[in-house]
């Protein structure tokens, strides 16, 4: 059985928001690190998003925290840090306020009960937690260290893969599809079987007789022009394909090799399936510029090598916001709404694993407004691996950035940011 963690987060105009509850939720239930937290107020749901106790956070995430009547403002520390507040006079509504930086939420910290609840979301990934949401128990689950999860989740492999070997006449062809942003994707026993039996010595067995094959032949690696398909995937190519004919590339139809990715293909794959099904839906095709896509790529990248999940860059302030990014990338009017999704993918296809990616986004509320909102015209989009073999099966972890530019096209000078194209 293999698994698939995954993690979303949307932004609209650059503020954070959790993936929606099921139609007329109105509490939710709290899990960190896998274990449900008692709390004297229920965690309630308010306009999409998942409010807390702030207790839940002291407590739980290993934070300090305090309350400054003066600005009514609450202040979050990570532990070991120093409770800071920028503001000198209070707003209408609470502030939030996590290690000295003031979090924008579109619900604002409110009272219930005598008690402080603050959106559980904003503040957790503001600590460096990451969040799922099962939206068919309305519970948010915590982690508040991403690598022991993914531990956990193989070390149960092999009991999994027993129960699965007295069952396998019993699985639906839809098991290997996850069937909502919060659950792992598994694929059936015969797959799993297989990857087992392919070990390195096959691999290499392979490019052996591959090489053999080619010096006994010279001629067969050199196609006829009409034959003929690039390596990979340019920015010339967005002119040739758009959301009717894409399917035809044969490049998006070819294995990932984790080892040699491709990401501007990826990037591609995903811009079209977005596009494809805005199509679905009579909304208009979004342009794809290279602006937008340096962001996304390098925001993806970022929280790849520095290992954080949020909108909010705490590592680099000249890369906080997603408009920060969007100026780093050499966009003069940023004006984004953005999609994040962490995820481990191992036998994929790189239509294969955009579908996927968009399956998650679509499932959620909040992402699929952002990829169906009227107000979009043009979209980047950025994949980065993580690094290092997803589990006992190989594979990869990667993070996926989607950039809308809404209300005007992008006005542009140079980026000093890196382009996927050059990579």
């Amino acid at each position: 059985m293999n698994y698939k963690k995954v993690f979303l987060s949307a932004a609209v105009a650059c503020l954070i928001a959790i993936p929606s509850t099921t139609s007329g939720a109105e509490t939710a239930k709290i899990e960190v690190d896998g274990e449900q937290i008692p709390t004297e107020v229920p965690p309630k749901i308010e306009d999409s998003r998942t409010m807390v106790p702030i207790r839940v956070i002291s407590e739980n995430l290993g934070a300090y925290v305090d309350w400054d009547g003066d600005t009514k403002s609450v202040l979050i520390a990570r532990e070991g840090g120093t409770i800071s507040n920028p503001l000198n006079q209070s707003r209408d509504e609470i502030s939030l306020i996590v290690n000295g930086e003031i979090i924008s939420t579109d619900v604002s910290p409110n009272i219930v009960n005598s008690r402080t609840l603050v959106p559980i979301r904003a503040a957790s990934e503001a600590l460096g937690s990451y969040i799922q949401w099962d939206g068919d128990t309305n519970t948010v689950r915590v982690f508040t260290d991403f690598n022991q999860e993914e531990d956990k989740t193989e070390d149960d492999t092999e009991d999994d893969k027993k129960e699965d070997d007295t069952q396998e006449d019993l699985e639906s062809p839809e098991q290997d599809k996850g069937e909502d942003s919060g659950q792992d994707r598994d694929t059936d026993t015969e797959d799993e079987n297989d990857r087992n039996d392919y070990d390195e010595k096959d691999r290499e067995n392979e490019k052996d007789n591959k090489e053999d094959n080619e010096k006994d032949d010279p001629e067969q690696d050199v196609p006829e022009d009409d034959e003929q398909i690039a390596d990979n995937w340019t920015l010339e190519d967005y002119n040739n394909y758009n959301t009717s004919n894409f399917r035809e590339n044969e490049l998006f139809h070819q294995s990932v090799d984790f080892d040699n990715l491709d990401y501007p293909r990826l990037n591609a794959a995903i811009f079209y399936v977005t596009n494809e099904i805005r199509a679905e839906h009579n909304l208009s095709e979004l342009k794809h510029t290279v602006e937008l896509e340096i962001a996304a790529w390098n925001h993806s990248k970022s929280m790849a090598e520095q290992e954080f999940f949020s909108h909010n860059n705490s590592y680099n302030s000249d890369r906080y916001s997603p408009s920060d990014r969007g100026e780093l990338a050499g966009i003069l009017n940023p004006s984004i709404a953005e999609n994040i999704a962490m995820s481990s993918f191992y036998d994929e296809t790189y239509l294969s694993m955009a579908e996927n990616i968009l399956d998650m986004w679509m499932d959620s509320e909040g992402h699929r407004d952002n990829i169906l909102s009227e107000n979009a015209i043009q979209l980047g989009t950025g994949a980065y691996d993580r690094g290092g073999q997803a589990g006992q099966y190989g594979g990869a972890t990667l993070y996926f950035t989607q950039k809308f530019q809404w209300y005007q096209e992008v006005e542009s000078t140079d980026s000093t940011d890196p382009s996927p194209h050059q990579y």
